[in-house]
């Protein structure tokens, strides 16, 4: 992200192991976008679903998780 222009890094020089992220102007700006042409329409999608369905599904994807990580293990 650094790269493309949207953080900007810089070492402390008090201490180099501290390092500053802060977001550019260009991030700030794809920030805006993403939130405004993403987010807020995924959110409408989303209006229907109620506060309990919504924690049932994070269970279900968080139990999916659980037994993804086991089958990795074995």
């Amino acid at each position: 992200m650094e790269e493309k222009g949207y953080l900007k890094k810089e070492t402390a020089k008090h201490d180099g192991r501290v390092t500053y992220v802060t977001v550019t102007k260009e991030g700030k700006m794809i920030f805006e976008k993403y939130n405004k042409d993403y987010f807020q329409k995924l959110a409408l999608c989303l209006n229907h679903v109620s506060n309990d369905e919504a924690d049932c599904m994070i269970q279900t994807i968080e139990k999916f998780y659980e037994v993804m990580c086991e089958g990795r293990e074995k």
